[in-house]
């Protein structure tokens, strides 16, 4: 959660989950940390993490 929230890190956590989505062999990776974000998602929302919020939403 940090990582999606620094300045820096949402960068990396935006592309791993863009890479991750197109990717069918890491599919499970995708959700994994889908999941794992899922609950903090009103957090990223409002922060520098609102294009992480906008891809989780995605998959909803």
């Amino acid at each position: 959660m940090r990582l999606a929230r620094s300045e820096y890190g949402k960068f990396l956590v935006v592309k791993a989950l863009r890479v991750a989505q197109e990717e069918m062999i890491t599919a499970y990776l995708f959700w994994g940390l889908v999941h794992k974000l899922m609950p903090f998602r009103h957090l990223l929302r409002n922060s520098r993490g609102s294009t992480i919020a906008a891809i989780l939403e995605s998959t909803c």
